[in-house]
């Protein structure tokens, strides 16, 4: 219950919801972002808030440069197993 503890804190939550919101405005409708949170989630070192933090950076340099290989692999992997509708 170390994962559950982890994200039930204010912060865990706004994380969360930080991320989602942020997902769906720019990708809602291509990926399921709940999906993706959770798949992130699942694995060390993103399955605290503060491993979950380390992923901000890269990714909105990827998306200020459009340079995707900035981007985690473990973020790719969890974006292409939650494609909308696959």
């Amino acid at each position: 219950s170390g994962w559950a503890d982890a994200w039930d804190g204010d912060a865990g939550r706004q994380m969360k919801a930080g991320f989602v919101a942020g997902c769906e405005s720019s990708a809602g409708g291509v990926v399921d972002c709940d999906c993706v949170f959770a798949e992130l989630t699942s694995e060390a070192p993103y399955d605290t808030p503060e491993g979950f933090a380390t992923l901000q950076d890269p990714v909105r340099r990827a998306n200020e440069t459009g340079d995707v290989s900035q981007i985690p692999a473990a973020y790719v992997s969890a974006v292409q197993r939650c494609l909308a509708g696959a």
